[in-house]
């Protein structure tokens, strides 16, 4: 519960963001912003289904050796 939570709170704040940069026409922090919301998003809802896995996968992409 609380990652959906964490989750829907960086999703409202990144909408947020997106919108504020769209309007002010700056291409790239919109771009980066948009990248950031897809990437949360979807390692929210992964991390939702299926935690342990999703722990493992995230340990590997930052390179630490799981014992």
């Amino acid at each position: 519960m609380l990652v959906l939570f964490w989750g829907l709170t960086l999703f409202i704040v990144s909408v947020i963001g997106v919108f504020n940069t769209q309007l002010e026409n700056n291409g790239l922090m919109a771009f980066y912003l948009t990248f950031l919301l897809l990437t949360q998003l979807i390692f929210t809802f992964y991390l939702s289904l299926n935690r342990n896995e999703a722990f493992t996968t995230l340990k590997k992409l930052l390179g630490v050796i799981d014992l």
